[in-house]
């Protein structure tokens, strides 16, 4: 009875380790699979700050244009008074 307690015992402990080892071999595993994907989330947070940057250029550059546009039609409007007042005191 004793040889088959210890069998028992011994075949009990295999069972364990088999277990023990095929959770440890799971925990790495996601270990591995979460540290892959705070790496990827790090990159697109990266990449997002980026075109975050570059949309917050292209606005300052289209407010800049949108102002020179104005600019310059303010100007031509004032040539354009300046050449009609121009031709009307030649006709008086």
């Amino acid at each position: 009875m004793t040889v088959d307690l210890l069998a028992r015992l011994e075949k009990s402990r295999e069972a364990y380790d088999a277990v023990n080892q095929r959770s440890e071999r799971l925990i790495k595993t996601a270990e591995r699979r979460e540290k892959k994907h705070a790496e990827k989330l790090a990159e697109v947070e990266a990449r997002r700050a980026e075109e975050v940057h570059i949309a917050e250029e292209i606005q300052g550059k289209i407010a800049e244009a949108k102002t020179a546009k104005e600019d310059l039609r303010s100007k031509i409007a004032e040539i354009a008074d300046c050449e009609s007042a121009k031709s009307l005191s030649n006709v008086d």
